[in-house]
């Protein structure tokens, strides 16, 4: 299975990142002051940050690569990183294309160095993350009364009722439903304040007493390390929708492989 990503907006809800800069003081806050009861804060860091980290590395450096003479603009190419020697496809775009030489095209002009905004905290676990979602449309997300799905009938409930994140947008795209009008799927990448983390990898996990570390504990959210007890993904749960801001909405379609 593949994602095919179509579109991407930037949600600019303010008094959503109001209420998500006030639960991180929140969080930074009794973090701080919760270290003598629970004195280990273990940083975690999701996958999400190791792509990011190669286009700032990529953008730093001038690399080139070899492309048809005859492409175009939008057109999507795969090359391999000469940071992580990983196959990536980039879209070509006009800046890149102008500045095609005898040596190739300057790789640097099709990546962005980084995702737009504040970075990343992380003395409160901030990290980017991917929720699986029903179609959005985007003025819907940046109204005020906007919610972020919480799970429920449709969505796990294996680490209670919260609201469940992904560092792979392949395990987000199993709670994302698509529009049966045009076929394509939506997922929310968002800011997430961790904070501290209660770690299981249990096969079978109490839903109730993940919840009640988190609503009545130290804790701010569960990591579920299907990883590590059954070979999937991880998971990330948190139980209030403060801790989640959704940045971008991302529209794409599911490639099935051919057979």
């Amino acid at each position: 299975l593949g994602l095919e990503v179509v579109s991407v907006h930037e949600v600019q809800n303010e008094s959503q990142w109001l209420d998500y800069r006030v639960r991180l003081d929140e969080i930074r806050e009794d973090t701080r002051a919760s270290r003598e009861l629970v004195p280990n804060f273990l940083p975690y860091e999701a996958e999400t940050d190791i792509p990011l980290a190669e286009a700032q590395a990529l953008a730093a450096v001038e690399s080139r690569v070899k492309v048809s003479h005859g492409a175009s603009p939008g057109e999507k190419h795969e090359v391999r990183s000469p940071v992580s020697g990983q196959p990536i496809q980039i879209t070509l775009s006009a800046e890149s294309l102008n500045s095609r030489s005898t040596d190739g095209l300057l790789l640097r002009g099709s990546l962005a160095s980084g995702l737009p905004g504040q970075e990343l905290d992380p003395a409160v676990n901030e990290a980017w993350l991917f929720h699986g979602t029903k179609p959005i449309a985007a003025d819907k997300i940046t109204r005020n009364d906007f919610k972020i799905d919480m799970a429920g009938s449709s969505a796990g409930t294996l680490y209670g009722r919260g609201i469940y994140l992904a560092e792979n947008s392949t395990k987000a795209d199993e709670y994302a439903d698509p529009d049966p009008r045009t076929g394509l799927s939506t997922l929310l990448l968002c800011r997430a304040a961790l904070g501290r983390v209660l770690y299981t990898a249990e096969v079978d996990p109490d839903p109730r007493q993940c919840e009640d570390a988190c609503l009545r504990g130290n804790f701010h959210s569960v990591l579920g390390d299907r990883r590590a007890c059954r070979g999937t993904f991880r998971e990330f749960v948190v139980f209030d929708e403060e801790s989640v801001y959704p940045s971008f909405i991302v529209t794409y379609r599911r490639i099935m492989p051919a057979r």
